[in-house]
């Protein structure tokens, strides 16, 4: 038996979000990532037709995406930016963070019932949360849990809630983390959606690139001077500020803070790059592309070699701060090959 009738939805409008919420500890502020959104989905000639609108917020930046999946491709406008990608429709939902799929689990899945909500039996809370909803990817960590895993869930004949609640834990340097997952999924409209392209969005569609093609050049700066510097470096620090929110210290560092125990540091002196939260500190040096944690963990992006003092989870986190450059440049029409051939 399955804890509600399954339905068929050929079309659907499927509102969606998602907030983790990180707790390090009593006198330390939570972190959050959250996401929210709305797809609205009908079956054109047997073929989906879908539009999505949603908004992410992780590290203190706020990101938006809106656009229009038809006959195996996506067009896509991610932060301002456009462009189209092919993909299956599974890959569109993954790529968007949905899970528009209904979920329908056995009763063996749950180990109480109480009116509308199920508790979920904890090799179930695991399981589902790490296959499904594991966004933030926390299954990567050390000492990674599930604890419980709780489903409320309402149904009427055009709409379908699925909340789910899920306890989790993880052991970041040391530091035991308490995070808990909230996942909303409301389906309306079913069978009673449609969507609908323009002819003027069917024109501008024509003129997306494709993504790999990208014109980094053309993405979005909100200030008086967003013009290239001289080279990439005085390019790179004039769109720290315009483009992503950098302040210029004192020492001459480029810095941002967000989630207020978090920030990213860009000392162009020694050629670093540096996240830290709270005692952590992280460091990518692009010239030697090396990584540090503290004095505790050296890596050498070169080899691969690891010095003993590092465990799996460490260099994890130095080769995202590597990829979180990366993707600072990225944003500042940048690569990191751009930044090294002047330093």
């Amino acid at each position: 038996a399955s804890n509600a009738q399954e339905e068929q939805m050929d079309s659907y409008t499927f509102h969606f979000s998602q907030q983790y919420t990180f707790d390090y500890g009593q006198d330390t502020p939570t972190s959050i990532f959250e996401l929210e959104g709305t797809i609205r989905r009908q079956l054109v000639n047997d073929q989906p037709r879908v539009h999505v609108e949603e908004k992410i917020l992780s590290g203190g930046v706020t990101s938006t995406m809106q656009g229009y999946y038809e006959q195996g491709v996506f067009y896509a406008t991610y932060n301002g930016v456009q462009f189209y990608e092919p993909m299956d429709e599974t890959t569109f939902f993954a790529s968007v963070l949905a899970h528009p799929t209904f979920i329908q689990l056995e009763d063996s899945a749950f180990s109480s019932k109480q009116q509308d909500s199920w508790t979920l039996t904890a090799q179930e809370a695991k399981s589902l949360f790490t296959q499904t909803f594991d966004t933030y990817g926390l299954s990567q960590y050390d000492q990674y849990q599930v604890e419980s895993g709780v489903l409320t869930q309402t149904q009427t004949p055009q709409a379908i809630s699925q909340h789910w609640t899920f306890q989790a834990s993880v052991v970041e340097q040391a530091i035991p983390v308490k995070v808990t997952c909230v996942i909303n999924n409301d389906w309306a409209k079913i069978n009673q959606t449609t969507v609908e392209i323009d002819e003027q969005t069917r024109e501008a569609f024509a003129t997306y690139p494709a993504y790999q093609d990208i014109d980094t050049s053309s993405l979005p700066g909100d200030v008086v001077d967003d013009s290239e510097g001289a080279n990439a470096v005085e390019t790179f620090q004039k769109r720290l500020v315009s483009r992503l929110g950098y302040t210029k210290q004192e020492d001459g560092t480029y810095k941002t803070t967000f989630n207020t125990n978090e920030s990213y540091t860009v000392d162009f002196a020694h050629h670093q790059f540096i996240y830290a939260r709270m005692s952590s500190v992280y460091v990518y040096n692009w010239v030697g592309d090396t990584g540090g944690f503290t004095s505790v963990c050296s890596y050498n992006f070169a080899n691969a070699q690891a010095s003993e003092g590092c465990d799996s989870s460490v260099v994890e986190m130095i080769k995202q701060v590597k990829a979180d450059l990366a993707m600072e440049l990225y944003y500042c029409g940048l690569s990191l090959e751009d930044l090294q051939a002047v330093s």
